[in-house]
């Protein structure tokens, strides 16, 4: 069995398809503040795909004014990286307090054991999840502008997802 594809520290892939991850220390959740200004919780965007979200909420006054919604899907070429990794989850913390925003960082499921374009559904999986169950959630409904998201996912939907389109998902996948 030999390493057919490797990211140094992160990621080997052997030539029987295995695939060792390497991942760094991981922060739990915590609805506690940070003293960078904010505090954070993970929530589910889909149980049964294992897919993830880090919900960040800058500290600001009870009587605030309803905040724009920043959706992050961070970086690692879809095979890579968590918005959980120590270290990286203060990004997402510090652009919520600089913005003035909430931002939901999405952990999708990552390739090779996932192939694309399964990283994006899920990335619009979290979109659909956070525009359809926001009144579920006591950070969104209280200080949540969903109103850019909504149009935003709505747009992707008619895009991809009606009738007259010329791919379905599946479509798509068979095509990568």
């Amino acid at each position: 069995m030999s390493i057919v594809a490797e990211i140094p520290g992160f990621l080997q892939v052997f030539s029987d398809g295995l695939v060792k991850r390497f991942a760094p220390g991981i922060v739990p959740a915590s609805s506690k503040s940070y003293s960078n200004g904010f505090k954070f919780k993970d929530v589910t965007i889909d149980s049964s795909k294992k897919i993830t979200a880090r919900l960040s909420l800058p500290d600001t006054p009870a009587s605030m004014i309803q905040l724009p919604v920043v959706v992050h899907f961070h970086g690692g070429c879809f095979c890579f990286c968590s918005t959980t990794w120590l270290g990286f989850n203060h990004f997402p913390g510090d652009l919520s307090v600089a913005s003035q925003s909430i931002v939901l960082s999405v952990d999708y499921r990552l390739a090779p054991e996932n192939r694309l374009p399964i990283g994006y559904d899920d990335c619009f999986s979290s979109l659909e999840r956070l525009c359809n169950n926001a009144s579920s959630d006591p950070w969104l409904i209280k200080q949540a502008d969903l109103s850019p998201i909504i149009s935003f996912w709505r747009w992707c939907w008619m895009k991809h997802n009606t009738p007259g389109c010329n791919q379905n998902n599946e479509e798509r996948r068979l095509s990568y």
